[in-house]
Formats: structure tokens, C-alpha cells, sequence
């Protein structure tokens, strides 16, 4: 607690990721909004979210969706949000989640503090991606949400907005990459003052470059499903 409470003084927000290579640029500025992208205007690419809530309010993770949904359909992204189960014995009460995942299928586990201690680094960080193949299905992000809270407390910006680019900065790294960290933008590793203003006010955004990255890989990833579902590859 004491050194995300540090960075917190010195405003300076830490994002993990398992493994690190080289990304696409940020935009200069990294608080400027792109243009808006309808997903039908890019093909109606769609990925799935599945939920894994251990211990959010309900109304917090609704408007953290949505504010995640507002910054992925800017990227060219449908999203399907899905509940699941955050223990086995509720699986049977979430028939949502019990089909196979694809491999435009993510899920997203939001961890209390107790359930976060197994990653060396929570304490100083927001998230971690997990490595992602373009072949793998399911592939998982974790958010710590005890972290999440501890951000909000500064009072620049909310709970849900803080939790919601969390978990696009996560998805994030699952679609450009590990070791996606960028100067500015959503995929800043570490997020000031400014970033944290721009949050509360519209949003943090990816750049165009990332922004084609995420569709090309969720392209790729689209054939790769239909293939494997036995289906024609789309054209």
C-alpha cells in the first residue's frame, strides 16, 4: 500500500504487463480525441468481454463499461460485455458465459486486494496483461481494484472512470503487445495529472496508429476463429 500510495503523491500511475517488446508511437499530445470510428465503418469488428467481478458495486462497473465501451468503439471496436461467475458454484446462474471462447473472446478478472497478492507487482500497479498469441483463446487481463480505488481517493477522477480505462489499457496491451507502453495516450505506463483531468472530462484515447494496429490484430484474430470454428475465412 505504501508505494502506490507513493506514486500516487508524486502522480505518477503504474500499468503492468507479463512480458515487454516494442510498440506503435502515441499521438504527440496524448490527450486529444481521435475522430470518432463507427465499428460498422470498420467491418463491424466485434470482441467479447467477459466479466469476472470479485467484489465491484454493480452501478461502478456498469459506467466503467461504458466509459470502456465509448473509447474502444472510437478505435473501430463492438463490444459485447459478458457477466460470469466469480465462483464455480454460480456458474450454472450465468449461461452467457459457459459458451467456448474465441480468440476475439477476453476475459477480465477485477481483484480484490486478497485475490491480487499473487502478482508480485500489485501494489504499484493498476493492471497486468498476460501474455496473448494471436491463436490463443480467452486470453486474460486483472485489474487490482483495491489500486483502482486508491487512485480515485486523489479526486481528479471517479471510481468507474479510473476502473473503466484500467481495463482498456489492459486490452490495450492484450491486442498491440506486451510492452505497449507509450509517452501518451491510454497507453501511457504512467499517468500524470493532466491524464488523470482528461479522464474525468471525455477520456484518454489510443493514437491512429495503435488504433489500425488493434483492428488488424482483431482482424487476424477473426480468421483465425473462423478457422478454427471450421468455417470459411472471412474475405
Amino acid at each position: 500500500m505504501a508505494e502506490i500510495r507513493g506514486a500516487l503523491m508524486s502522480l505518477l500511475l503504474v500499468f503492468g504487463t507479463a512480458y515487454r517488446q516494442s510498440a506503435p508511437a502515441a499521438l504527440a499530445t496524448g490527450t486529444s480525441t481521435p475522430p470518432a470510428v463507427s465499428p460498422q465503418g470498420r467491418g463491424s469488428l466485434k470482441i467479447t468481454l467477459r466479466m469476472y467481478n470479485y467484489g465491484v458495486a454493480r452501478s461502478t462497473l456498469v459506467q466503467a463499461e461504458g466509459k470502456a465501451t465509448a473509447i474502444l468503439n472510437q478505435v473501430g471496436l463492438e463490444v459485447s460485455w459478458v457477466d460470469c461467475p466469480a465462483t464455480p458454484a454460480e456458474f450454472t446462474s450465468y449461461p452467457g458465459c459457459q459458451g467456448l471462447l474465441g480468440t476475439t473472446d477476453f476475459a477480465v478478472k477485477i481483484l480484490t486486494a486478497d485475490e491480487a497478492e499473487r502478482f508480485p507487482s500489485h501494489h504499484e500497479a493498476l493492471g497486468r496483461a498476460l501474455p496473448c498469441p494471436g491463436d490463443q483463446a480467452g486470453c486474460s487481463a486483472y485489474i487490482f481494484y483495491r489500486n483502482v480505488l486508491e487512485v480515485a481517493a486523489d479526486g481528479v477522477a471517479d471510481k468507474s472512470q479510473v476502473l473503466g480505462h484500467a481495463v482498456v489499457h489492459e486490452i490495450g496491451h492484450l491486442l498491440l503487445g506486451p510492452n505497449s507502453h507509450t509517452a501518451s495516450g491510454i497507453m501511457r505506463g504512467r499517468w500524470n495529472k493532466q491524464d488523470l483531468e482528461t479522464i474525468a472530462k471525455v477520456h484518454l484515447a489510443f493514437s491512429e496508429q495503435q488504433s489500425e494496429h488493434i483492428r488488424e490484430e482483431i482482424r487476424e484474430r477473426s480468421t483465425v476463429q473462423q478457422v478454427q470454428l471450421g468455417k470459411a475465412p472471412m474475405q
